[in-house]
C-alpha cells in the first residue's frame, strides 16, 4: 500500500515541525486555564488560529502532490460544498457564516497538518503522555480552584463545564485504551510506573468529571470503556483475560467491604441527576427536551434553509449536532455536512470492526476518540467539530490513524 506516510519528499519537508504542532496542541489545553480571563484566553485564542491556518495552507499545498485519502477527500468535499451552496446567503449574516466557516475549517486544518506530518512513535508517545497529564492537571486546577474539589455539587460551579470535557474525557479513552492494551502511555521508561502514573491520572480525571458534572461526556465514556473492557477480557476468554477479571473481582469485593463503591456509585448518580427530577425527562434533561421539540417544529415550518431565511428564531439552542443543523442551515443548507456526519459515524464503525489493534501511530485510538465526540454530539450541537479548539486533538489522531492505517489510498 502506498500513503502519504511513504514519500520521503513529505517526511523531510515536515519532520522539523512536529515540535510546532505538538506545541500547539499542547497550548489548546493551556488555554482553558485561562478561560475565565477572557483577555489571556483570547490573545492565545488568536495565536493558535494563525499558526494552525499557517500550517494547514502548508499541508493543503503539499498534500496537492501527492496520494489524497478518500476520508481527507470526502471533507474537503463536504466543507467546499457547504460554503459554496451557502456563502451568497451567510454573507449577509456575517455571525452565521463566521460560525460555519471556523466550525469546519479549523478540524480539517488539523487533519491535514496531521496527515501530512510525520511523528515517529516516540515524538507520538511524548504528545500522550504531556496532553493526558496537562488535562489531567487540569481537571485539578478547575475543581479545586473554582468548585468544592471531588464533591458534586447541585448548581453548576464551573460554567465552561463544556469546554473542558472534551479534553478530560479525549485523555480519559486515551489511557484506558492503552491501559487496557497492556501497553500504558510511556511517561517514564518503567513500564510499572506508567501502569501507575495512567491509573493515577484516570481516576484523577474521572472524579474531575464527575465533580463537573459533565454528563454528556460522562455518558460517553462510560460506553467506550465498557466497550473496550467487553471486547478485550469477555470476546476471548484467555489465560491473561482470566487473570484481569479475578483481580478485578478482588478489588471489587475489597472496594465493596470497605464502603467505597457505594460512595463512587451515589457520586455517579449524584453527576447525572443532583437537583433534577428522573422522572420528568424536560428537567433530567435540563429542558433541552421542550427545545428538541421546539426545534422539530421549527424546522417542518422552515426546511429548506432553517433560519437563513426565516424571519423567526427558535427560543433556545437545540443541544444536538443534526437538529441544530437543521436548524439553523436547513435540510439545503446542512446537507453536505449532515451527509459527512453519517459518514463520520459510518467510517468509525467500519474502521473499530477489526478486532486486531497495536499501539501505534496509526492504532484505533483516533477512531475512539472520534466516536467519543460523535456520541457527545448527540447532545452537544457542536461535537465533534467544536467547541473553538476543544476538539484538536481529536482531529490530530485521526490524521494520524489515516497516515499510518492500512486503509486504502487513492490517487488524487
Amino acid at each position: 500500500m502506498n500513503n502519504v506516510g511513504t514519500s520521503v519528499y513529505v517526511k523531510k519537508k515536515t519532520a522539523p515541525l512536529t515540535n510546532i504542532l505538538s506545541f500547539l496542541i499542547l497550548l489548546t489545553v493551556l488555554q482553558q486555564f485561562f478561560l475565565e480571563s477572557s483577555n489571556i484566553y483570547h490573545y492565545i485564542r488568536m495565536v493558535l488560529y494563525v499558526c494552525f491556518g499557517f500550517l494547514a495552507m502548508l499541508s493543503f499545498v503539499s498534500i496537492l502532490r501527492f496520494q489524497i485519502h478518500g476520508f481527507v477527500r470526502t471533507y474537503i468535499i463536504a466543507v467546499v460544498s457547504t460554503l459554496t451552496l451557502l456563502t451568497p446567503l451567510l454573507l449577509f449574516k456575517q455571525d452565521g457564516f463566521n460560525a460555519v466557516f471556523f466550525e469546519q475549517a479549523i478540524p480539517l486544518g488539523v487533519l491535514l497538518c496531521s496527515y501530512t506530518t510525520e511523528y515517529s512513535q516516540e515524538q507520538h508517545e511524548k504528545l500522550l503522555a504531556r496532553y493526558t497529564a496537562l488535562s489531567a492537571f487540569l481537571g485539578l486546577f478547575v475543581v479545586f480552584f473554582y468548585g468544592q474539589g471531588f464533591k458534586v455539587t447541585p448548581i453548576y460551579f464551573f460554567r465552561s463545564k463544556n469546554q473542558i470535557g472534551p479534553f478530560l474525557g479525549l485523555s480519559f479513552i486515551t489511557l484506558v485504551y492503552r491501559l487496557i492494551l497492556g501497553e500504558p502511555v510511556r511517561f517514564t521508561r518503567i513500564r510499572f510506573l506508567d501502569c501507575l502514573v495512567g491509573s493515577a491520572l484516570t481516576i484523577t480525571i474521572i472524579a474531575s468529571m464527575l465533580a463537573l458534572r459533565n454528563r454528556a461526556g460522562l455518558l460517553a465514556m462510560i460506553i467506550i470503556s465498557c466497550t473496550l473492557v467487553f471486547r478485550k477480557f469477555l470476546s476471548r476468554l484467555t489465560l491473561k483475560a482470566a487473570i484481569w477479571i479475578n483481580f478485578f473481582i478482588v478489588i471489587l469485593t475489597i472496594t465493596l467491604s470497605l464502603g467505597l463503591i457505594d460512595n463512587l456509585i451515589g457520586m455517579v448518580w449524584d453527576a447525572f441527576t443532583l437537583n433534577y427530577n428522573v422522572f420528568d425527562l424536560n428537567s433530567l434533561s435540563a429542558g433541552r427536551w421542550r427545545v428538541y421539540e421546539e426545534s422539530i417544529a421549527f424546522i417542518i415550518d422552515n426546511p429548506l434553509f432553517g433560519e437563513i431565511t426565516s424571519s423567526t428564531r427558535l427560543n433556545g439552542t437545540a443541544h444536538n449536532y443534526v437538529l441544530n443543523k437543521l436548524v439553523k442551515l436547513g435540510f439545503v443548507g446542512s446537507f453536505p455536512l449532515l451527509v459527512f456526519y453519517l459518514y463520520l459515524w459510518f467510517f468509525v464503525f467500519k474502521g473499530l470492526s477489526s478486532r486486531t489493534d497495536v499501539v501505534s501511530r496509526g492504532s484505533k485510538l483516533g477512531l475512539l476518540v472520534l466516536l467519543l465526540s460523535l456520541i457527545t454530539s448527540l447532545f452537544e450541537y457542536s461535537s465533534p467539530f467544536g467547541p473553538g479548539v476543544t476538539q484538536i486533538m481529536v482531529w490530530f489522531l485521526l490524521g494520524q490513524y489515516l497516515r499510518h492505517s492500512g486503509e486504502e489510498c487513492d490517487k488524487h
